[in-house]
């Protein structure tokens, strides 16, 4: 969309004849060919009509709608909803969980609270549950069990309301707001409004500047008898019963917040909210919603395979998830790539959440121009804008006192750059070099690209007078950073983004120079700023003639600088190779350190290189077939690339294979890799969205092209948004483009590419067909005239559009969940009803496994009776009870299968009833009872109930109770529970936990197995098909067990089951293998050394790439010794199975390192549990630039090749790189053989044993790679020798040998002081 600027270089343009008809040959572009078949072109049709293009878009937007076949209980499965200063995260949970989040709550992003409704279980455990974010209002519609609710963020106030009908009016209801451990609100009622409010002050971390921030969350309802409490320092809640209709309503406020009268806040912000029409409020949402979504670039994707409809739908999620997010006059909601405002984790974030990183805002911006919606860009650019002042400081400070503005990559939102520490990762900051952002100098100019091209979409002459001051500032710096050499151009040390730390010259800040100096003449001119008055004005127009070529590279190989003279002879020498590619900087070989593809930078976002310059063109073809960075991180550009390079099959491939790789939440999130966890992004869907529209339609350097890049197999339909307020309108159908209109949004002439090459075409008036605009012509660049509020058609004069059957685009709302290999939005129906098995071990302290018992209107004590813990109910007014509460994560209003199993101790006579809750109009439901017969045994009891409501209404909020006019004693009770929404599995009695011996153990053939189960269980260990031992836990859950005779020797695999007293088996326990033996440990040393080419002794380094792999290193020689430097802060390696497998070792790990930077790195190694990165202690890095050796212990390694591939140890630095010359592990434990594979013995391969040779002969052979090795005669040292990185060494005595025999020795000693003799070898020296 932007446009590119015009370069007076001659080195610049490079005019081909015929260049757009031969780069479509040349690129595969999808400029569109021939004319289709006649069946093809009778099949197609257009959405042009009457002078406008008709697209419906709700029903449109409604395809997107996001299905949930099933209540998504689960976090990860939560729904966004907002008004773009208030984020919600909606889910399941607790009947409804929704978490608040605002971006105003620096430093930290805490959340003002999480709102929970239980009674709305009704909906999430109904066996007709239904539920879908309607994305054309932005109201999430659940509904089950007769209830139905309504759920949406205001979008004339911070208020998130639930609106809920169907209600049973005889059940009493609670929502409560809540926070938690490490928030210290001050919770408040008035009236019947609850409010907890915090503030704190923006204090110890870098950059702080002292301001005061602050949370408040308020609750009201609506119902009858509504009253607010204080539930606790951290919790409010309301309490009420619906209307007698069966509605009610709950309202949360949550406000920008500083401190002050929180009630009062409260008050005035819920206003009348709780008590308004349902009608108006949603009609007030609708009205929002509809005007932003018919301002938007709608686009309508099909395929036969369903991914263009897929990716239709990440691209409209991401539009409303965008709008949701961001709002003028509050600080931009997304700051790393992630979702903050739709988080649900607490405040628990990933990155340090007061940071803003551009590289993770760039396809955001891109997507919101394109899409049309320029002013969801508005919280980015203010926060930027505002902070000048302060990043003109920060500027003075970290980076020599220089003029203007460097605008740190990862930026503090009050305009500081982070920890200027060094070897911290702060940015724009000479002290912290090298590092990730330290000398990244290009930030700035590329967000003042983005001001530029927020005025050419926009117009708005305001705004770019506001945005110029920023615009000069950061090209005033990025000037004065560079010096002119001797060969008349500009250089710099800097870094090529995060990619190359402290490089010359990187293409980033060549691209920066040639993109940026330009915009600011042109911007200079539109707000009136002159030369005269401005002298910085001639200074960027004097750099212009001052900047070096891009820096050529080799393909493959990437590690040869072709033009290192900077001249044009060079460069024009290198392209016509046809094999070079853009470097990455002029030190293309030097060690990357992301994976970022900075060679097609200049492409996008810096829109320097275009298909009208056939030289730079071809040469960034070619740098994309060899980027060094396919796929990767969710913010891959590899799509947007590959839509500039007007290759439609590579933008279907990477947007599909991305989309598969890391959107792996239900609802459209993604991950940064492919990991589930509780931090969503959305950068990915904004690189979909991007990408979608520059595929479908560009207009970067001011020249419309339409469709240039649309897969053939997609169909699409659909608005993309223009320089000049203006916007295109396209339609490809079948492989053919149908629609190609043009609605100006000023008056002027437009270029447009021909979208059918070498074939006639012309353009017509969108409204009345029959007047020519432009007259045929083959020409490859047409010149058209527009005038503003006027619409026209670009059209093959073979196939007029109005000659086409008209046919509006439209679209109806999904059924159910879409999906795309591994990936889907939505949720799945949740099938046949499921089974839980939950249960409790009463006494002095209950064991609970998903049920609870509830001392609610009754007495009971605690006891051991006859060998088992219990609890009696005591008779209190004629009866006695045992309360119990089902989790409501298992069962909770629904209509469930149960079977209820008691252990009772058999005392007396009488029944004891078991009465559950069978909703509000029988709440102590007869199941059955139980016949006492005064046997003094304990016994059990199974009964069964069909339709059980179990919906928390007796007494306490129990589900059922056990009760009769005696007292009575119980052990356990257990539910077996079935129904929709139940979560499949047994948690009574849960498995055991084998403790004794721990996984990978080598333990004595008399030990004993211990471990914890279910009090008073029965705890049977078992081997293959045979039983080892049992044991009876006690009445804490500890048992242990010993094989009658002794374990048998050698390696084994157990697991253990629990049954209860009641004769209920649970799962089996996790399997543990262990070693049994009397044989004492054994030790091995091993070891790597590491370079271009390894050398391996018992252990490798391992680069082999798999899920979640974040490698690979780079090979070079640093000061003498051969090394591997970590591109993504590890290196990995894996010890020889033979020496050390799944067992349980000491190990003692010593690393030759150099030490460079600041901040330290450790060893992380498989310790056998679920996250195999165990650290040692930190190795300290103080920035010596030497060679150093560390040595750090630990005690419980596994080495079970849990690691990424199958490694079973890393070297990790998660701040910055590690550079390793060779790790040496000593390994001790059970089975380990007494071996020593490292250091290699040094071996004397010349002369030979017996030999004559002269009185100096030459000494060769073999060791360690770089290590020292010391020639002996007869114990004597006569020369050195330091190995090369093959291990070969040679030297020869400086002082004659006397004739005679002589014994020859060599021994070497390696940077970690690891020494190694070789065999003797007799020489005798002749006369």
């Amino acid at each position: 969309m932007p446009l590119r600027p015009t370069f007076t270089s001659s080195y610049r343009w490079r005019p081909l004849a015929g260049a757009a008809v031969l780069l479509a040959a040349v690129s595969g572009a999808a400029l569109f060919g021939p004319p289709p078949s006649s069946a093809a072109a009778a099949g197609a049709t257009t959405a042009w009509h009457d002078g406008s293009f008709q697209l419906d878009a709700d029903q449109v937007v409604s395809r997107s709608d996001i299905v949930l076949g099933q209540p998504n209980v689960n976090p990860t499965a939560s729904m966004p909803l907002g008004n773009g200063s208030l984020g919600v995260a909606a889910w399941a949970a607790n009947g409804f969980t929704a978490q608040l989040n605002r971006s105003d709550t620096m430093p930290d992003r805490k959340s003002p609270g999480q709102l929970t409704i239980p009674g709305l279980s009704v909906i999430s455990h109904a066996a007709d549950f239904a539920g879908r974010l309607d994305l054309t209002d932005g109201v999430l519609e659940e509904s089950g069990g007769g209830m139905s609710m309504k759920a949406w963020v205001s979008t004339g106030a911070d208020e998130l309301i639930v609106d809920v009908t169907g209600a049973d009016p005889t059940v009493a209801q609670t929502a409560s707001i809540n926070l938690w451990a490490g928030r210290h609100p001050t919770a408040a009622v008035s009236g019947t409004i609850g409010t907890l409010a915090e503030t704190w002050v923006d204090q110890g971390e870098a950059g702080a500047g002292g301001q005061t921030f602050g949370s408040l969350a308020s609750i009201t309802a609506d119902g009858r008898d509504v009253s607010a409490a204080v539930a606790g320092p951290t919790q409010v809640r309301v309490s009420f019963t619906p209307k007698r209709d069966g509605s009610f309503r709950v309202v949360v406020g949550s406000p920008a917040w500083h401190g002050g009268d929180a009630p009062k806040a409260a008050k005035k912000l819920l206003g009348n909210d709780a008590k308004a029409g349902a009608a108006a409020l949603l009609n007030r949402q609708d009205k929002w919603w509809r005007d932003f979504w018919e301002h938007t670039g709608l686009i309508e994707l099909n395929s036969a395979d369903g991914s263009a409809a897929y990716l239709e739908n990440l691209r409209t999620l991401y539009l409303y998830e965008e709008a949701a997010s961001e709002k003028a006059g509050i600080y931009p909601g997304n700051q790393a790539g992630d979702a903050d405002m739709f988080d649900w984790s607490q405040d628990r974030q990933t990155w340090t959440p007061s940071e803003y990183w551009l590289w993770n805002l760039r396809a955001e911006i891109s997507a919101n121009l394109s899409s049309g919606n320029d002013q969801l860009n508005t919280p980015i650019f203010d926060m930027y804008l505002d902070d000048l002042a302060n990043i003109e400081t920060w500027t003075r400070q970290q980076m020599g006192g220089l003029p203007g503005a460097c605008v740190p990559e990862v930026m503090r939102f009050n305009g500081n750059g982070g920890d200027p520490g060094r070897g911290a990762n702060s940015g724009c900051s000479e002290p912290g070099s090298p590092n990730w952002n330290a000398l990244n100098i290009t930030s700035g100019p590329e967000l003042s690209v983005y001001l530029w091209q927020q005025y050419q979409a926009t117009g708005d002459r305001a705004f770019l007078k506001r945005a110029f001051p920023f615009m000069e500032a950061t090209a005033q710096f990025l000037l004065a950073y560079q010096q002119v050499g001797p060969d008349g151009l500009l250089h710099a040390v800097a870094n090529a983004h995060e990619t190359q730390w402290a490089v010359q010259d990187p293409t980033t800040d060549i691209a920066a120079d040639r993109v940026l100096f330009p915009i600011i003449a042109r911007a200079a001119a539109v707000v009136g700023d002159k030369p005269a008055s401005d002298p910085l004005l001639d200074q960027f127009a004097r750099a212009l003639t001052q900047i070096p070529p891009y820096p050529r590279t080799n393909t493959p190989g990437h590690n040869q600088l072709l033009n290192p003279g900077y001249t044009q002879a060079e460069t024009d020498a290198a392209d016509a190779t046809g094999t070079d590619m853009i470097a990455i900087s002029y030190q293309p070989a030097a060690s990357r350190q992301n994976g970022e593809n900075i060679e097609l930078e200049p492409l996008w976002p810096w829109n320097d290189i275009s298909d009208q310059d056939g030289n730079l063109y071809t040469l960034e073809q070619r740098s994309y077939a060899n980027r060094p960075n396919k796929g990767g991180n969710d913010w891959s550009f590899d799509a947007l690339d590959a839509a500039r390079l007007e290759q439609p099959a590579q933008v279907e491939s990477n947007l599909i294979s991305l989309t598969k790789g890391h959107q792996v939440y239900p609802n459209g999130f993604a991950d940064l890799g492919s990991t589930v966890g509780y931090q969503p992004y959305m950068e990915q869907s904004a690189g979909v969205a991007a990408a979608l529209d520059e595929a479908l339609a560009q207009d970067y350097d001011g020249i419309i092209r339409f469709a240039p890049a649309w897969p053939a197999d997609w169909d699409g339909s659909g608005t993309v948004y223009i320089q000049g307020n203006g916007k295109v309108d396209v339609q490809v159908e079948g492989g053919e483009l149908v629609t190609a209109a043009i609605e100006a949004g000023s008056t002027g002439t437009l270029t447009v590419k021909n979208p059918w090459p070498g074939q006639f075409v012309q353009v017509v008036d969108g409204k009345k067909a029959g007047r020519t605009v432009v007259k045929p012509t083959s020409a490859a660049l047409l010149r058209v005239p527009v005038t503003a509020g006027r619409s026209y058609l670009v059209e093959r004069v073979s196939a007029p559009t109005a000659g086409r059957p008209f046919a509006a685009v439209t679209g109806s709302a999904p059924v159910g969940a879409r999906h795309l290999g591994n990936v889907q939005i939505g949720l799945d129906p949740a099938g046949p009803p499921t089974t839980a098995v939950v249960g409790t071990v009463l006494g002095a302290t209950n064991a609970s496994y998903g049920l609870s018992q509830v001392d609610a209107a009754s007495a009971t004590t605690a006891s051991d009776v006859d060998g088992l813990s219990a609890r009696t109910a005591t008779v209190v007014a004629g009866a006695g009870d045992l309360y119990f509460d089902i989790d409501d994560s298992v069962a909770r209003t629904s209509g469930y299968h149960a079977t209820f199993t008691v252990s009772y101790h058999d005392t007396g006579t009488g029944q004891i009833a078991l009465q559950y809750d069978d909703g509000p109009a029988d709440r102590t439901h007869l199941a059955g009872t139980i016949q006492l017969t005064g046997s003094d045994t304990w016994k059990t009891a199974t009964i069964t109930a069909d339709g059980a409501y179990l919906g928390d209404l007796e007494a306490g909020g129990a589900d059922f109770r056990l009760h009769s006019t005696a007292a009575f004693t119980v052990h356990s009770v257990a539910v077996s529970v079935t129904g929709p929404a139940v979560p499949t599995g047994t948690r009574f009695p849960p498995a055991p936990v084998v403790t004794t011996p721990k996984n990978g153990a080598t333990v004595k053939l008399a030990s004993a197995i211990s471990g914890t189960a279910a009090p008073d269980a029965t705890v049977t260990v078992g081997k293959g098909g045979s039983v080892l031992c049992t044991a009876t836990a006690d009445d804490h859950g500890a048992w242990s067990c010993a094989p009658s005779g002794g374990l048998t020797p050698g390696r084994q695999t157990i697991t253990a089951t629990a049954t209860d007293p009641t004769g209920l088996t649970g799962p089996a326990s996790a399997a543990v293998s262990f070693d049994a033996s009397d044989v004492p440990p054994g030790t091995a040393v091993v070891g790597s050394v590491v370079g271009a080419t390894n050398s391996s002794y018992g252990m490798s380094q391992d680069e082999t790439p798999s899920p979640g792999f974040d490698g690979p290193t780079t090979a070079s020689v640093i000061d003498g010794l051969s090394a591997r430097t970590s591109t993504d802060s590890n290196i990995y390696f894996n010890v020889d199975d033979s020496i050390a497998h799944a067992g349980d070792y000491a190990v003692r790990f010593t690393v030759s390192y150099f030490d460079q930077g600041n901040g330290s790195f450790s060893v992380q190694y498989d310790d056998g549990s679920s996250d195999p990165y165990r650290s040692t202690a930190g190795i300290p890095l103080s920035g010596s630039n030497t060679w150093k050796t560390a040595t750090v212990t630990a005690s419980d390694v596994f080495f079970g090749g849990a690691q990424h591939s199958s490694a079973d140890f890393r070297l990790r630095n998660g701040s910055g790189q590690v550079t390793v010359h060779s790790a040496v592990v000593s390994i001790t434990g059970a089975g380990v053989p007494d071996a020593t594979d490292f250091p290699p013995p040094v071996a004397i391969t010349a002369p030979a044993s017996g030999s004559v040779v002269t009185a100096t002969p030459t000494v060769s052979g073999t060791a360690e790679p770089d290590a020292t090795v010391t020639v002996a005669a007869d114990g004597t040292a006569v020369c050195t020798a330091t190995a090369s990185d093959s291990g070969a060494w040679s030297c020869a005595p400086t002082t004659p040998l006397a004739g005679g025999a002589h014994t020859l020795t060599a021994t070497s000693t390696d940077v970690t002081a690891t020494p190694a003799t070789s065999a003797p070898v007799p020489v005798t020296v002749g006369s």
